[in-house]
């Protein structure tokens, strides 16, 4: 069972594009070690005892967090999977190796070694002596080294195809590497083979990792290089990082040089983002002396400090809609929490918000804002971690334009998110919607909206952002039979509507004001319904509802929770979370998972499927006709059998 399902998730992963080798061949050997101890389904305990295996703390962890990833999404189909913690092996660390940053005197040693190795006048000493001194001179991987072929040298640079993250980039080349590069591939082109490859080994074909790697140790012998360090020894790679760092001390020595030069360069190197590249800034000396330098200048009074007010506009006018394409409801999300942690933190510093300086919005500052959210304005942990995400976006954007605030943005980074919780979804029972969905009057116009506006809530299960959104022209205006939604992650979904739903709006669509909004529901101005107005009139229905149903006036009633009670109805219907989750359109099984955690059918069946042994499930059968009517005389119907 665990090999089918280890199969389909392969699959799945493979189709959404990862190339999911080595990670693959791990789970295979994971469900080996699980199936031969005769599991079905994953354990906590099975997943930890694998994962122990590994030789290093690095590897148990990487190996259980492969695992859990596995797991979580085998739990969303079949809840006796279990989800291992993601700490039963310890915390991961942080720490991260110094790069060995060569001098140009070492680099030259290396390359005369190359150079030198046996056979004299062979091919092999010309292809080392090339090969590392094109990772130095270009800053590449050494696996991209390995891969290029003789038609990726063209005549603008080097093509590198398809490497880490599936990234491409072309790599214009210095003149004297390009000098160097031609007279390589005249001695390339004598050597006789079909494999087609810039770098070969000695048979003739792709030039294996571990052959490089075994000359590079003796080359580091050779000059002198290994062990001179203690516990630094150089590697390959730090030819890369030597490129890197280099290349950032010759740039010129201003924030506005840096951080343009600073994105050129991850883009040169491949990086997948531009906080890659930021942490050489530690390697190279001259740099971190003008980041302190700026440091001194804040303590010291100010000077040389950043203008809050330039970089947050671009961020939230141009950064937000036009690059990363954020909906309005992100943009506005965002545009809100900072109104509030700039009245915080003029109310704090004494001044005016459009005086505040970057530098001012420190990691001290934050926290104490984000204290202030739950002290002073009550609100939730959620809501708390959605303001610290907001603030998080906003640096992350920072960090390419103000390389001095870069120390400031990690120290902001590593404020945790607090843990929040899961609580059991609110939803309301039949008796409860319905009555919710008679309190509007059918005679008036607003009491027809209303009531159109419940009704496609509920059956549909939507945001109050989707509600609020929906155009006309999403609605099939023929037979009303279907609805066209925009939801969130700009998933779209198409949904049927039911009868009552279907005649409800098509009520609403006779009555509709003539109005040049292009939304379908609107307010008594005649411009679009918000999403204050839609909670306003959803509590006053509620209070309608209160008086023929009780119990719901002990309930919380948001809009969401309309869309909660359509998630617990159609999984009570269908007995499919997959279902639900397409329904509703979520992004993965783990947001549905939730409704399990409140249906209390999915429990009972659980309780039925653990029966003692001992015990045999049955009915009573009478011995006779005549009392088996009598059994049953009187009775009234259940209709939970």
């Amino acid at each position: 069972m665990l090999s089918r399902d280890l199969a389909c998730y392969i699959d799945r992963k493979r189709a959404l594009g990862f190339k999911f080798r080595d990670r693959a061949d791990l789970l295979r050997d994971f469900v080996w070690f699980a199936e031969r101890r005769g599991d079905r389904f994953i354990t906590s305990t099975r997943a930890v005892a694998w994962a122990a295996q590994a030789p290093s703390p690095e590897r148990r962890r990487t190996r259980l967090l492969m695992v859990r990833r596995f797991a979580l999404e085998l739990h969303a189909e079949n809840a006796r999977h279990q989800v291992p913690a993601a700490d039963a092996l310890g915390q991961a660390s942080t720490k991260r190796r110094p790069p060995y940053i060569y001098s140009p005197d070492e680099i030259e040693r290396l390359l005369r070694a190359a150079a030198a190795l046996q056979p004299a006048g062979s091919f092999r000493p010309i292809m080392y002596a090339m090969l590392l001194g094109l990772i130095a001179a270009t800053g590449m991987r050494i696996a991209e080294a390995l891969a290029l072929r003789l038609d990726d040298v063209t005549a603008d640079g080097l093509v590198i195809r398809e490497t880490k993250f599936h990234k491409s980039r072309l790599l214009p080349l210095h003149a004297t590497t390009r000098h160097a590069l031609d007279r390589y591939l005249v001695a390339r082109r004598q050597v006789a083979t079909a494999d087609r490859a810039l770098f070969i080994s000695v048979a003739g074909k792709l030039l294996p990792y571990v052959t490089v790697r075994g000359v590079f140790l003796q080359l580091l012998d050779r000059t002198k290089l290994r062990g001179a360090h203690a516990g630094r020894d150089p590697r390959i790679h730090d030819l890369r990082h030597t490129f890197a760092v280099r290349s950032l001390e010759q740039c010129r020595h201003d924030r506005v040089a840096i951080a343009r030069h600073i994105v050129a360069l991850s883009t040169y190197l491949g990086h997948a983002h531009v906080t890659d590249t930021y942490w050489y800034l530690q390697a190279a000396p001259v740099l971190m002396g003008q980041i302190a330098e700026a440091s001194e200048a804040l303590l010291m009074g100010g000077a040389g400090m950043t203008a809050l007010a330039p970089h947050l506009s671009s961020f939230l006018r141009e950064h937000l809609p036009k690059e990363r394409r954020a909906s309005q409801h992100t943009c506005e999300a965002y545009a809100q929490s900072f109104q509030l942690l700039l009245s915080f933190a003029a109310s704090r510093l004494k001044v005016k918000p459009s005086k505040i300086e970057i530098e001012r919005l420190d990691a001290p500052l934050i926290l104490a804002f984000l204290k202030h959210l739950e002290k002073k304005r009550g609100n939730s942990a959620r809501t708390r971690n959605a303001r610290l995400a907001a603030i998080n976006s906003f640096f992350r954007f920072l960090e390419y334009r103000v390389p001095s605030c870069l120390d400031q943005a990690r120290r902001i980074h590593a404020i945790p998110m607090k843990k929040t919780d899961e609580a059991l979804v609110s939803y309301l029972t039949r008796d409860e919607l319905q009555a919710l969905l008679d309190a509007p009057d059918a005679s008036t116009v607003s009491g027809i909206r209303d009531r159109a506006m419940l009704h496609l809530t509920f059956a549909a299960g939507l945001r109050v952002s989707e509600l609020v959104g929906l155009r006309l022209n999403q609605i099939d205006r023929q037979g009303v039979s279907t609805v066209h939604i925009m939801g969130k992650g700009r998933r779209e979904r198409i949904l049927p509507l039911w009868k009552e739903t279907a005649a409800a709006v098509k009520a609403w669509l006779k009555v509709r004001p003539a109005s040049a909004a292009p939304e379908l529901f609107l307010n008594a101005r005649g411009q679009a319904m918000t999403r204050d107005g839609f909670e306003y009139i959803l509590a006053k229905h509620v209070a309608t509802a209160s008086r023929a149903v009780s119990s719901i006036a002990r309930k919380k009633v948001s809009p969401h929770v309309l869309r909660h009670t359509c998630a617990m109805h159609t999984l009570q219907a269908t007995r499919d979370v997959r279902k639900v989750s397409l329904w509703l359109g979520h992004a993965g099984l783990e947001s549905t998972e939730v409704y399990l955690r409140a249906d209390p059918t999915e429990k009972l069946e659980a309780l039925a499927a653990m029966a003692s042994p001992m015990l045999k499930p049955g009915r009573f059968r009478a011995p006779d006709k005549l009392l088996a009517m009598l059994s049953t005389a009187g009775r009234k119907p259940n209709y939970a059998e």
